[in-house]
């Protein structure tokens, strides 16, 4: 199990990984779990994620990426020079991250989670052009956000881009295996999703050789005042 704290001024957000959902107090707690259960009190969530067994060898995890998708970007990556650091400073990575989130326009998570990660970095003449961060406990490692630098007007750049992505999963991948995770999750994933980008990117992290499996978001919100808030917003939405 991990935990941590969302950072916000007003409210006190906790998020909770790899365990059953919990009641803490805090105002609203988050639960990721592996296990369906029913637990008085927090609203369930199913997702689909992907995972991959780090007990088998190192040869048969590199015998699992697709081939030409991945194996070979990362070996060209290797060529083109790039080079990949595993446990880099987070706010190294948040420049990056912003960027990415902002050209995709996506909701940017507080990036301060960031220092209770894992952050790895892939490198190329020196600048980051790609990174990932993941949470982790003790056996159990997953994804919690991926992102690499936007070179729109140039095709050799995004060409090196889609290496240092891939080179970052799989150097990140040998670095849990060898400190004893059993475990590494690439995230949530949508193959059934209407939105395209949502099925492009589950064949992306599928390409890595993991097998599906359900998992579970918990919430519980105790804050009457942060409660009303949210049904506000849903209102404001419909």
């Amino acid at each position: 199990m991990t935990s941590y704290f969302t950072p916000s001024i007003v409210f006190k957000k906790e998020w909770r990984w790899f365990e059953l959902p919990l009641d803490t107090g805090a105002d609203i707690v988050n639960v990721f779990s592996y296990d369906r259960v029913d637990a008085p009190g927090f609203k369930r969530k199913e997702g689909i994620t992907t995972v991959i067994d780090l007990t088998r060898d190192e040869e048969t995890l590199w015998g699992a990426l697709r081939k030409k998708f991945v194996r070979e970007q990362i070996q060209k990556g290797e060529r083109n020079g790039i080079s990949v650091s595993v446990g880099i400073h987070w706010e190294e990575f948040v420049p990056v991250y912003e960027e990415f989130r902002e050209g995709k326009q996506v909701v940017r998570d507080d990036p301060r989670v960031f220092k209770h990660c894992l952050v790895a970095g892939a490198y190329h003449g020196g600048i980051l052009i790609a990174g990932g961060v993941f949470v982790h406990d003790t056996t159990n490692i997953r994804a919690l956000a991926l992102a690499s630098r936007r070179f729109n007007d140039d095709g050799k750049m995004r060409e090196l881009v889609g290496q240092a992505n891939r080179m970052v999963i799989w150097e990140t991948m040998r670095f849990a295996k060898k400190h004893g995770y059993r475990s590494f999750d690439l995230g949530g994933i949508a193959p059934e999703s209407d939105d395209r980008g949502e099925r492009t990117l589950a064949e992306f992290k599928e390409s890595f050789g993991g097998e599906r499996k359900p998992c579970y978001y918990y919430t519980k919100v105790n804050s009457p005042i942060l409660r009303l808030w949210l049904k506000m917003q849903r209102f404001l939405r419909i």
